[in-house]
């Protein structure tokens, strides 16, 4: 006869949301329910598996699979819930197990809301049926109606998001409130000082590794490649976040359907944007010219027209790119790590005039036949992946088309007149 107890118990954010009409669905009332049921029909509960914050909508839930693996090594025979929903919502795979699954392998299952028991009711499967059925489609309502209360509070400038952006923390007054994390704020709030001085997201990076400024990645613990080291993906990303100019930007995504973990990204037509929600850590003016310098890519922050090949031309040693700067209207440019650090650094100088560069590129470029009179900024990037100059001066031009093969050619300087 089957004895050896498990009991069952799920919460999901759902039902959380929900607690005010369905308190019973609580962790501690179904253990009370399911113990108190055990006790006085004789069973002897072995263990209590308990899924707190997981949606019934799908299987993948530690403490379930975890039963599964007991009733595989015969640690339990018996399955109790409270109900037929607890167990799971997806009618389908629900009733894969309850139909299918409990049966071969004469696992006791009961369901005490239903009145279910499968070793007394051997036909109780026709009633389960449509329970579940039943239990899935109040699950979908379920989610429409969580969907329109956090886009409701969305719309009234709350936070309901579950990660929090770099440099904020949610307020120990209002969870769906933020304020400026002491910690991490004033990294942030470098980070624009920076790049309104005109420095390029790797030289800022590099800034920040060299004063061991802990990174997003690093301080919520969060596991990933290089998540000690910054780099300019990572600044780039805290200086398009429209977060720190005050103002919540949220429902970027979504899930593809209730039954889902997956999310799909929303147009921007259906972002929720509500400005000055919390308090900034740079001025919406100032975070608003750098989001225009960083769209008009011909431009310079300090308004100065780019050059054609500006952007293009990297430290074949760091890999940082060659910064370059007007100083008596001649352009020049250098490793970006080198006149950062002034040889602080392990990388050398790679000083050059933009104007010698660009010739000595022309040459090499009409030699495969680009007519170099047709080139601009948007057509370059369609040619050239990277140009880099090691620390003897020898420049390599890398291509976008793998077909053809990196051209090398030695920078020798001359005298200029370079503007």
């Amino acid at each position: 006869m089957n004895n050896n107890a498990g009991i069952y118990i799920r919460l999901s954010q759902m039902d959380d949301y929900m607690r005010e009409k369905f308190e019973s669905e609580s962790v501690e009332n179904q253990r009370v329910i399911l113990t108190d049921y055990a006790n006085s029909h004789n069973f002897n509960v072995v263990k209590e598996y308990v899924d707190d914050g997981y949606s019934g909508t799908n299987f993948d839930r530690p403490a379930f699979k975890e039963m599964l693996e007991d009733l595989k090594n015969k640690i339990i025979d018996t399955i109790i819930v409270k109900d037929l929903s607890r167990l799971g919502r997806d009618h389908i795979q629900t009733g894969y197990f309850v139909e299918t699954f409990f049966p071969s392998q004469n696992i006791r299952f009961i369901s005490l809301l239903e009145n279910l028991d499968s070793q007394l009711q051997p036909d109780y499967n026709d009633n389960a049926t449509f329970v579940m059925a039943c239990n899935d489609y109040f699950s979908k309502q379920n989610s429409l109606k969580i969907r329109a209360i956090l886009d409701m509070k969305k719309r009234e400038g709350k936070f309901v998001g579950s990660q929090i952006s770099f440099g904020y923390m949610r307020d120990p007054e209002d969870k769906n409130h933020l304020v400026p994390n002491p910690e991490t704020a004033p990294i942030v709030r470098k980070i624009f000082e920076l790049s309104l001085k005109g420095e390029y997201p790797n030289e800022i990076a590099n800034y920040l590794n060299e004063k061991k400024y802990i990174t997003p990645s690093k301080y919520t613990n969060h596991k990933c490649k290089k998540a000690d080291e910054w780099n300019s993906p990572m600044v780039l990303k805290i200086l398009q976040n429209r977060m720190y100019a005050g103002d919540l930007v949220q429902s970027k995504s979504e899930k593809a359907s209730y039954k889902s973990s997956k999310k799909i990204n929303n147009p921007k037509s259906k972002w929720i944007v509500v400005e000055n929600t919390h308090e900034p850590l740079v001025n919406k003016k100032d975070f608003f010219k750098l989001q225009e310098y960083r769209l008009v890519k011909d431009k310079t922050l300090n308004g100065r027209e780019k050059r054609l090949f500006e952007n293009y031309i990297y430290c074949k040693e760091c890999g940082n790119a060659i910064s370059f700067c007007m100083t008596r209207n001649k352009l020049h440019g250098d490793c970006s790590t080198h006149s950062r650090y002034n040889n602080k650094r392990s990388c050398k100088s790679h000083y050059i005039y933009y104007n010698i560069i660009e010739d000595l590129l022309f040459e090499e470029l009409t030699k495969i036949g680009v007519d170099v009179n047709k080139l601009s900024r948007d057509n370059i990037s369609k040619i050239i992946d990277r140009i880099f100059i090691d620390e003897n001066r020898e420049v390599t031009i890398v291509f976008k088309k793998k077909k053809l093969k990196p051209i090398t050619f030695k920078y020798v300087s001359k005298k200029i007149n370079a503007k």
